[in-house]
């Protein structure tokens, strides 16, 4: 069969339907506001950002009505928008046309992960199509194309890429009740040269010796905090209530940019209280420097304090960070800051 690829022009959401007044109260002006943005966001087919609008809702803790409708208008109109698959529903044809551009790869990547976290609903072959698709968008990513099969195995294309792929681990899934809650144990049978490179794809926490030492004397120090390391900028900042304030550069540098380690305070939902960076002579790199300045100013605008941390010599251990923690009054300031 061949699998041909069409584009169609992206409709106009200048016709869409209002947002209904049904789904706010006089309390949700933010709500409406937030919403209003999605829409602006899909009329310049700027599909990143209206994925991250609807996907900051529930941090700001909207009623769940106000998450499915802004869902409702990026998935519909991203939808309209998507190149045309030849025949229609073909899973084949749907990872072969997979998107126009990074920003509807980015925009679907989102409302995978937003269904997979329950964070809204989509219908199910709305689902499946953004995952074939995504599978084609990533092809030269063997890994992630495997991880995202994963998430329809049931769908024969997608069963065919897991088994395709020759050093794939394949997932047998036990599925068992205890107490009342469902419990879904994946084991790895590992295949041919599988073992090999599942070693490989994954990663320790710590980048080096030195990033594991601080970690622990920060744990050490604070101990009535949660000290969490390399904590991805977007997981603890709502871009959207600064993206005003952000240049491009610094927005799109925001969604993948981390911070070292991060202090959580237990009494405050886990609200993050104090960041660190482990600074070395890379930093002095002119490309770091400029990453150093987006991540200050980033930071700075959500009201999050930074501490950079750069040891004059290597070999440090965390008896040595933990006194330099201690002698520069650390327990003490987040003390007065905490009582302010």
């Amino acid at each position: 069969m061949q699998i041909g690829v069409l584009f169609r022009p992206c409709i106009s959401v200048v016709g869409m339907a209002p947002v209904s007044d049904s789904v706010f109260t006089a309390s949700d002006e933010d709500a409406a506001g937030q919403v209003a943005k999605v829409y602006d966001a899909v009329r310049k087919q700027d599909w990143g950002v209206a994925a991250l609008a609807v996907h900051s809702f529930r941090s700001r803790g909207y009623d769940g009505a106000v998450s499915e409708h802004a869902c409702s208008i990026l998935t519909t109109e991203l939808m309209r928008a998507l190149p045309v698959c030849d025949p229609p529903h073909d899973e084949a044809a749907m990872a072969m046309a997979a998107f126009s551009d990074s920003t509807q790869a980015e925009a679907a990547e989102k409302i995978i992960l937003m269904k997979m976290t329950g964070h809204v609903s989509i219908a199910e072959e709305v689902f499946h199509e953004l995952v074939h698709r995504s599978i084609g968008w990533h092809q030269a990513d063997p890994q992630k194309v495997r991880g995202l099969a994963t998430l329809v195995p049931d769908s024969p294309y997608c069963n065919s890429v897991l088994r395709a792929a020759p050093d794939a681990a394949m997932r047998n899934v036990e599925v068992r009740n205890v107490a009342g809650v469902e419990i879904r144990d994946q084991h790895i049978v590992a295949q041919p040269g599988g073992a090999s490179s599942a070693e490989k794809a994954l990663l320790p926490l710590y980048r080096s010796l030195q990033e594991r030492e601080f970690h622990t004397a920060v744990s050490t120090v604070f101990m009535h905090l949660s000290a969490v390391a390399n904590v991805g900028i977007i997981t603890m900042i709502d871009l959207q209530t600064i993206s005003d304030s952000l240049t491009r550069r610094e927005f799109s540098y925001a969604r993948s940019g981390i911070v070292d380690i991060v202090l959580y305070d237990p009494t405050t939902n886990f609200s993050p209280t104090l960041a660190f960076e482990l600074d070395s002579p890379l930093h002095d790199d002119a490309t770091q420097h400029e990453r150093d300045t987006m991540k200050n100013r980033i930071l700075a605008l959500a009201g999050l304090p930074l501490v950079r941390v750069r040891p004059d010599r290597t070999g440090l251990d965390r008896t040595d960070f933990t006194a330099m923690l201690l002698n520069d009054g650390w327990p003490d300031r987040i003390a007065e800051q905490n009582n302010l």
